[in-house]
């Protein structure tokens, strides 16, 4: 009797062991499981890129790839796409576009005491003697980075001058010129650029007005059209 009372204590006793054996074991292995993931596995980090890191500059493609590929397990590849796109979702660029404004002679109109005012309508040009101005209108906060005119010359004695100019109560200053002294005479339309650089480069209107003036010092000479090119 006593043997099978000590029989009946071991199996109550193992089953009640391996119930808390499984008890414990449905506890703690989700815990186990994580840990073991966890182990050997990179962190998880978030690359999202802010639209002022961008436009700032702070963080670059080749920046962020790199540190990309050591800490997660995006390729470099894909990490230069993601970052490619984001770029072109928020509309946001690194350079500005190179633009033109093309001033047509017609725009230009004689100033004071300008003289013989000569414009040919049927090619678009200015003829004859005087000064002759149109106003300019820029983007503010545009850089100019080029200036010329398409002039023609065909007087060894006379010549043509074309300006870009900006104005203030403080006074005038001139930005770009080009001019038709020192070149042969021709009777083709040719075109003069600017090469001394542009003074007062940046665009401003809270500040300053500006305007192109045209100089013209007598019979054949003349002026076709005045390029602007900016940023």
């Amino acid at each position: 009797m006593t043997g099978k009372i000590f029989k009946r204590f071991i199996v109550k006793g193992t089953m009640a062991y391996v119930a808390v054996f499984a008890l414990v074991l449905m506890v703690a292995m989700p815990a186990v499981a994580l840990m073991a993931n966890s182990v050997g596995s990179p962190e998880i980090i978030d690359h999202s890129i802010r639209s002022a890191d961008i436009r700032n500059k702070a963080v670059t493609t080749d920046r962020i790839a790199p540190r990309a590929v050591k800490r997660g397990k995006i390729g470099k590849r894909a990490i230069r796409t993601e970052h490619i796109n984001y770029i072109s979702d928020s509309k946001i660029r690194y350079s500005r576009k190179t633009r033109v404004l093309s001033i047509s002679a017609a725009a230009l109109n004689p100033t004071v005491g300008g003289g013989v005012y000569s414009y040919n309508k049927n090619v678009g040009q200015i003829e004859g003697q005087g000064t002759f101005s149109a106003p300019v209108y820029l983007p503010d906060r545009a850089v100019v980075i080029g200036f010329k005119a398409e002039l023609r010359d065909i007087s060894a004695g006379q010549f043509t001058d074309v300006d870009l100019r900006r104005w203030s109560t403080t006074g005038a200053d001139t930005m770009a010129a080009v001019t038709t002294i020192g070149s042969p005479s021709s009777f083709s339309w040719r075109t003069f650029k600017d090469t001394n650089g542009i003074s007062f480069s940046t665009i401003n209107n809270t500040t300053h007005a500006y305007y192109a003036v045209g100089y013209l010092s007598g019979g054949g000479v003349g002026i076709g059209r005045i390029i602007i090119t900016y940023r």
